[in-house]
Parts: C-alpha cells; sequence; structure tokens
C-alpha cells in the first residue's frame, strides 16, 4: 500500500514539505515586516498633515505624521552624498505644504557647503511664488514669515545682525558678560587675552546700552582710538561704568589691547560679514519662534573664511539658544535644523553647553532640533554629551556612513535569526548567525548602502527600524540650484533684510551720532567717502 501512496502523493507531499521549510525560515524576516507594515498603517491612519519621506525596501510607503517629526529632537547622518540634506529638505517641503493650516515654523544653519540653505532657499521660493498665484492674501501673509540671514549674500543685500544689540528685556552687565564669554570662546589664543577681560565686557556692556547703541566694529576701533573711545563714552548715562572702564583700561598694556583688537578684526576679514555685523540691529529669535517664522541661516561661502564661518556658526547657535526659554507661545512648534553638527558639537565648549541644554530642555518650550552630521562620533569625544544627546533624540534616519554613528541603532536593526554563515566546503552542514552577530553585520554594512538608503526608527513608537530609501525630491542641483535661487537671494525686500544703500545711511547716521563735534555733514562726508572707496576697488 505505501509504493501506492508514494506514487500517488509524494510529489506532492513533498512540494508541501519544502514550502512549509521554506515558510518557516523565512518566518522571523516576514514576522518584522509585517510588524513594520503595522506600524506604517497606524501612522498613515493618524490625522493631520503626513511627510512623505520615502517607501520601505519591500515597496511600502513611508508616510509619517509632520507632528512626530516637528515635536521631538531627531537626529540625521550620512557621509558626503548619501542623502542626508534630501531627506531633510522632504520634512521641510512638507511643513511649507501645509503652511496655511498649520502655523508650525523652522529655521535652517547650514555653516559648511551651503547645500541645505539653498535648497531650503528654494523650497520657500517655490512656495512663495505658488501662493502668489492662487491667493494673494496668503502670499503675502506667507512673505511676512520669512527671515533670511546671508552672511555671504551678493553685494547689495546685508542681513543685519549686531550681536552688541541686546535681546529684548535683557539685562545689559548680563548680556555683556554672556557676548564676553562668546567672544574669549572663538577667539584665537584667547587665553592670553584674560587680562582684557574686564574692561571688554565694560565696553560691550556700554556700547549695549540705548543711548549708545553700537557695534563690534566700534568695539575695534574704541581698542586703539582715544578720541573716538571719548566721543562714545560722553553718550553714556551712566558716569560710573565709564569710570570703571576707564581704571580697568590703565590696568591692561597697550600690547593686549592691540593684540585684542587683531584677533577681533579676524572676525570681521570677510566684508559681507562686517556688513551684517555693523547693523543697528539684531534678529530677535524669540519673536521668530513664536510667530512660526522661516528662518534661513547661511554662515559660509566663497567670500567667508572658514575660521570666521566657524565664529558665525557659534554666534548664531549661542544667540538663538537662550531665546528658546524666553518663548510667550511654546504651543507653536519651531523645529531648527544644524547642518554639519560635528562642528558644532566640537567648536567651542560654550557651544556645547548650549547644544547639550537645548537637547534636554527645549522641548517644554516648543522648540526641537533636527542635527544633520557626519561624522558625530568623532567629533563629540565628551562620551558624557554623546550618550546624552543620543538619550533625548525621539527619532533617527541614518544613511550611508560610520557604523559607529550608528552604534546607538544596533538593538533596533531587524534581524531575522535565519542569516546563514558562510560555507567553508560544500558538504558542511549550513549553520547561521546568532541574533546578536546578526546585527553586528547589519551594522558594518551600513557603511555600504546606496545613496537616500537608511534606517528610520521613531523611537517609543517601533521597537524597530525600517529600512527605507528616501524620496527624491524634484529640486536642481549644485549650480543650477545656485541660478534657481540667485533672485530671491538678491532681493533685500524678502527676510527683513537691507539694502546697501539703506545699510550706508544707517551708518552715516551712527557715525553722525558718534562724531558730533565734526559737524552735520561728516555722516554724508562718510558715506560719500566709503563709496568713492568702494568704486575704486571696483575698478
Amino acid at each position: 500500500m505505501k509504493p501506492v501512496l508514494d506514487y500517488v502523493f509524494g510529489k506532492k507531499l513533498d512540494f508541501e514539505t519544502s514550502r512549509y521549510l521554506a515558510q518557516l525560515a523565512k518566518a522571523p524576516a516576514l514576522a518584522s515586516r509585517q510588524k513594520a507594515s503595522r506600524f506604517l498603517a497606524e501612522m498613515r491612519e493618524k490625522d493631520g498633515p503626513k511627510v512623505i519621506l520615502g517607501e520601505t525596501v519591500w515597496g511600502e510607503p513611508v508616510e509619517i505624521p509632520l507632528t512626530e517629526i516637528i515635536r521631538s529632537t531627531g537626529l540625521v547622518t550620512a557621509g558626503s552624498g548619501g542623502g542626508k540634506t534630501m531627506f531633510c529638505l522632504l520634512i521641510l517641503e512638507a511643513v511649507l505644504e501645509n503652511s496655511e493650516s498649520g502655523q508650525a515654523g523652522f529655521g535652517v544653519l547650514d555653516g559648511a557647503k551651503f547645500d541645505l540653505y539653498l535648497g531650503a532657499l528654494y523650497l520657500v521660493q517655490r512656495r512663495l511664488v505658488a501662493l502668489s498665484k492662487a491667493d494673494l492674501r496668503a502670499a503675502a501673509k506667507f512673505r511676512r514669515r520669512i527671515r533670511i540671514i546671508d552672511f555671504a549674500a551678493p553685494g547689495d543685500v546685508v542681513s543685519p545682525f549686531n550681536i552688541l544689540c541686546p535681546w529684548p528685556n535683557a539685562d545689559l552687565e548680563g548680556f555683556a558678560g554672556y557676548q564676553l564669554d562668546l567672544l574669549l570662546d572663538v577667539l584665537p589664543d584667547a587665553d592670553g587675552l584674560k587680562l582684557a577681560a574686564a574692561p571688554l565686557k565694560t565696553l560691550v556692556q556700554i556700547l549695549a546700552s540705548p543711548e549708545v547703541a553700537m557695534t563690534i566694529i566700534d568695539l575695534i576701533r574704541c581698542l586703539d582710538d582715544e578720541p573716538f573711545l571719548d566721543s562714545v563714552t560722553a553718550r553714556c548715562g551712566d558716569r560710573e561704568l565709564v569710570e570703571r572702564l576707564r581704571r580697568q583700561l590703565s590696568t591692561v598694556s597697550k600690547s593686549t589691547l592691540a593684540a585684542l583688537r587683531r584677533r577681533l578684526e579676524v572676525l570681521v576679514s570677510s566684508r559681507t560679514v562686517a556688513r551684517s555685523l555693523s547693523c543697528p540691529t539684531a534678529p530677535d529669535f524669540r519673536a521668530i519662534q513664536d510667530a512660526g517664522c522661516f528662518l534661513l541661516i547661511n554662515c559660509a561661502g566663497p567670500a567667508v573664511p572658514p575660521g570666521v564661518a566657524r565664529f558665525l556658526n557659534t554666534l548664531a547657535v549661542s544667540n538663538f539658544c537662550p531665546s528658546i526659554y524666553a518663548r510667550q507661545n511654546p504651543a507653536l512648534s519651531f523645529l531648527g535644523l544644524a547642518d554639519e553638527a560635528q562642528d558644532l558639537f566640537n567648536s567651542s565648549s560654550v557651544l556645547r553647553e548650549h547644544l547639550s541644554d537645548a537637547a534636554r530642555l527645549s522641548r517644554r518650550y516648543g522648540t526641537n532640533f533636527v542635527f544633520i552630521t557626519q561624522n558625530l562620533h568623532a567629533a563629540v569625544s565628551d562620551a558624557r554629551l554623546l550618550s546624552l544627546l543620543h538619550t533625548n533624540v525621539a527619532w533617527s534616519w541614518s544613511g550611508r556612513g560610520d557604523p559607529a554613528d550608528c552604534a546607538f541603532l544596533r538593538g533596533a536593526l531587524p534581524v531575522t535569526g535565519r542569516r546563514p554563515r558562510p560555507k567553508q566546503h560544500p558538504f558542511e552542514e549550513s549553520t547561521f548567525y546568532t541574533a546578536a552577530e546578526e546585527r553586528t553585520l547589519l551594522l558594518e554594512e551600513i557603511a555600504n548602502l546606496p545613496n537616500r538608503t537608511g534606517y528610520l526608527w521613531l523611537k517609543g513608537r517601533s521597537p524597530e527600524a525600517i529600512k527605507i530609501r528616501a524620496r527624491q525630491l524634484d529640486i536642481p542641483q549644485g549650480r543650477d540650484l545656485e541660478e534657481a535661487t540667485a533672485a530671491i537671494r538678491r532681493d533685500p525686500t524678502i527676510g527683513g533684510r537691507l539694502s546697501r544703500k539703506e545699510y550706508e545711511r544707517l551708518v552715516a547716521q551712527r557715525e553722525r551720532r558718534a562724531s558730533p563735534e565734526r559737524g552735520e555733514d561728516f555722516g554724508e562726508k562718510l558715506a560719500g567717502a566709503y563709496r568713492s572707496a568702494r568704486g575704486r576697488q571696483k575698478s
């Protein structure tokens, strides 16, 4: 009887057995995929605007509620060309497309290649053009939300950023001490200038007072121009503060003051940077966040030396972070994206403290950060700070890059438990890697992922990271992107910037106030001399 049964059912039984064993082998992988699919389905069913980040490796769309991204701290890691800029632009595109229904704002800080800045600027410009065609009132409202600080802007546009302009309701003495710490932290060889710290703080306090209201350019001039210093202090209403400055300056050698001046002059060696820092006003970062503005800051460019770009990075972050804790409308979400974050964490102790505090505390005030980096592990030598950052990150996307930067993902990488070990010879029995060994292999393989492919992990929402391919955004690249954004970069009427003509008028006005003994027309003469000198340089 058995031979008859084998003849009738044998082939089918062998087929079903093989299929069952194959399903058993694939069961862990299928279970992981089903778990990811259920999670993505839950995300798609949630109310509110979504951001389409891409699709999974098995072709399922990855659509995440925008609030999951903008209301928590994020980390985006990938090597050059790995797709981290494109991934972040997808988030910004979703914020802009929902700008009428949702008032969330964002800030972009770019201090290296300015790819993120130009990409964000292009998306803002594209949205403004679309609104202008559909609804002029909505376009006007959108336009008022744009704020641009471009330290490498074309010559006819100036972004005001007077670092001696106090924050709203700031205590002048505390503000002066804060800015002094910033300057001494970024100046080269600042340890040798500690003797000048006291008079420098007092001078900053005098220049920042409402009746004086001057800039770092004037501060540099005060260090070796006594008649100018006399004219400045004569305007200060606090005579006790002026006398303190005189006593402090008498204890500091002229060589120390000269060394301080030389180091400060390095920070304004770029003409575009000097113009920004010599403006009478500064951005109100607290109001920008509370109004849900679209803030774009560029610190890099051909005319900005790398050392000055690092100073501007530090300057922008150090002035932005204190404004978070003064917010009056924390219910309105604001997302700050910092490109090349490894440079920020590695630049200065003051900046590391600011970023550490922001990662821990800013969520309470409605502001969150996305740190975009290539080599965070190598840049942050402080293991405590690195652990603090990974602890407070609520979501991450990890593309091709250094596996050490993705070590926090190890426990979340999806494993099958059925990954075969290599065989030494054809007849060797098949064996499989353990789950820990498979996670180690997956972590190492991150270094060879294709462009725009990486692991998305929403901590607290999904126990496992999901391997996805980021969506390709329809946006120009390289030189084409620069040309596409040239018009908005050169338009001083957009973004709260000044034209060169307005800037020169304000400079002349300030000089006239600072030097009244030279006559009413001194400002006009100075402006004329400046324009003549600029004309000679161009010719």
